[in-house]
């Protein structure tokens, strides 16, 4: 695994397991980018690299090195139910009649 100088200074960024994750903000600021950047480094180093990076939602919320597999399962939560999400609205999309917004905005005023 031959990472680049910024995918090894981002590495060295992440605190060792969940209880005190980074926030994205704090990143970006120490390695001068900004939080785009840092998502699209996460997600290499995690696709590409195999790097067992996790990121939390809540608070403590921000990115974290992965120690276990409780950290690994708690990783995966949020990004199983984002997917979970993202698939009803790929469905909606695919599925609904193409409307008008004038026929949305008509079927409102009738409502209220």
């Amino acid at each position: 695994m031959e990472l680049n100088k910024q995918e090894r200074q981002l590495v060295a960024l992440l605190p060792k397991g969940r209880v005190h994750p980074r926030k994205i903000k704090e990143i970006a600021g120490l390695m001068e980018m900004d939080a785009r950047t840092v998502r699209f480094l996460v997600s290499h180093l995690i696709t590409v690299h195999g790097c067992p990076i996790g990121s939390s939602p809540s608070n403590p919320a921000g990115y974290y090195w992965i120690e276990n597999e409780t950290e690994r399962a708690q990783a995966l939560g949020p990004l199983n139910a984002q997917v979970g999400k993202m698939a009803e609205r790929i469905s909606a999309l695919a599925n609904h009649p193409i409307i008008t917004k004038e026929e949305v905005l008509k079927n409102q005023d009738k409502g209220a």
